[in-house]
């Protein structure tokens, strides 16, 4: 689970968006969504994700499926995670105040028509099958 401080970080990420809760109840109710989340690092590659293609702020049920849909992803290939990226795919880092993912040597990113990638409309959807939703709108599928 998310640690609490860290969610509050990243919920205030989401305070430039439309329909951001202007009760301090509701973003207690995106922080609680955000701490669903296993690790730091999924939480804020979904932020990051977000705030890239959408406008308005998500629902905390949204958080939430996302969040537990990850989780049972994870559970299902659980023992094939590379020990790199943690079976993610891509590996989250900051250089210079700024975060970058980039592909890990386990997940080669290529143009969506290669064995094991499926391209989606938005990246943010979370296909029940695979591992993670995937930068640049590609989704790696055991």
């Amino acid at each position: 689970m998310l640690e609490k401080e860290i969610a509050k970080s990243l919920a205030r990420k989401f305070s430039g968006l439309d329909f951001y809760p202007p009760e301090k109840e509701g973003v207690a109710e995106l922080v609680t969504a955000l701490q669903s989340f296993e690790t730091n690092q999924q939480a804020e590659r979904f932020v990051t994700d977000w705030m890239k293609y959408q406008s308005e702020c998500p629902k905390p049920a949204t958080i939430r499926k996302v969040a537990y849909d990850l989780q049972a992803a994870t559970e299902r290939t659980a023992g094939k995670a590379c020990p790199l990226c943690g079976g993610l795919g891509f590996i989250h880092t900051e250089r210079k105040g700024m975060d970058f993912s980039t592909p890990c040597k386990c997940h080669p990113v290529n143009n969506g028509e290669g064995p094991g990638f499926t391209k989606w409309e938005k990246p943010t959807d979370l296909c029940p099958d695979c591992v993670q939703w995937g930068a640049y709108g590609y989704i790696q599928r055991d």
